[in-house]
Parts: structure tokens; sequence; C-alpha cells
């Protein structure tokens, strides 16, 4: 994900946005009712929360923090007050 984000920028983005909603593959991991891992991505909110995590992780540290976004679902029912 930090090579895209890194050739992104190298063909004049201002930015990258990383999409973690309306079922996309990050919101996956986020749902209960869905992600019935036993592994590092499984169980708890913070497992859960691991794989759009190290997402941003590489890809700011590729392009810089200051250039990404999150879409993040306001609906998802893993998310707990």
């Amino acid at each position: 994900m930090g090579l895209a984000a890194r050739n992104a920028m190298e063909a004049g983005s201002n930015g990258v946005e990383i999409h973690g909603a309306h079922g996309y593959l990050i919101e996956l991991f986020t749902e209960d009712q869905v992600n019935d891992r036993t592994n590092q991505y499984g169980g708890s909110l913070k497992n859960h929360s691991r794989f759009a995590l190290e997402i941003v992780e590489s890809i700011s540290n590729e392009i810089g923090a200051d250039k990404v976004g999150t879409r993040l679902s306001l609906y998802a029912t893993s998310i707990e007050a």
C-alpha cells in the first residue's frame, strides 16, 4: 500500500484517501458479524482495527501523515462509544 501511495504522489496527487467504509475490505475487518478470525486481526476492537492501522502506518511512513485521509463508516457496528 505504501508503494501505491508513493506512485500516486509521483504521478501528481496531493494525497491519498484510504477507503475503509461501504463494505470494502478494511470495514470487513472491523465488523464483528464478518470478522470471526482467531488470529491477531480478530477478537477485540483493538485487533479488529489492526489491519486499518497497519495500512495507515505504511502509507504515512511512505508519503507523510499530512497527505493521508481515511474514510470510515459511522454506522459500523463494531465501533463502540
